[in-house]
């Protein structure tokens, strides 16, 4: 919500800027991070780093979905079986 707030700040200001207070590159980069913001962060998912190696991506892959597996969460209300579904998928969307 904030970058939405941002980027319309920047557009108009755009309209009005005629004095090149590089008004169009804040538009753009508040655009970018807005885009960089929505996508899921796999690494951090699976509580691991962006430069580890393969092995340990697995071994967070394993960690996370054996903690968030149907199974383990049967006995939760259903808030928790919700939530930990949730977390399955995007665990296994991350592998």
């Amino acid at each position: 919500m904030e970058f939405q707030e941002a980027i319309k700040d920047y557009a108009e200001a755009q309209e009005h800027d005629r004095t090149g207070f590089n008004v169009e590159a804040k538009l753009k980069d508040a655009q970018k991070k807005q885009k960089q913001n929505s996508r899921k962060d796999y690494y951090g998912l699976l509580g691991v780093t962006k430069n580890s190696s393969d092995a340990e991506i697995r071994k967070g892959y394993k960690k996370k979905s054996l903690q968030y597996h149907p199974d383990k969460n049967s006995n939760g209300t259903d808030e928790e079986k919700r939530k930990a579904d949730k977390m399955f998928k995007d665990v296994n969307e991350a592998k």
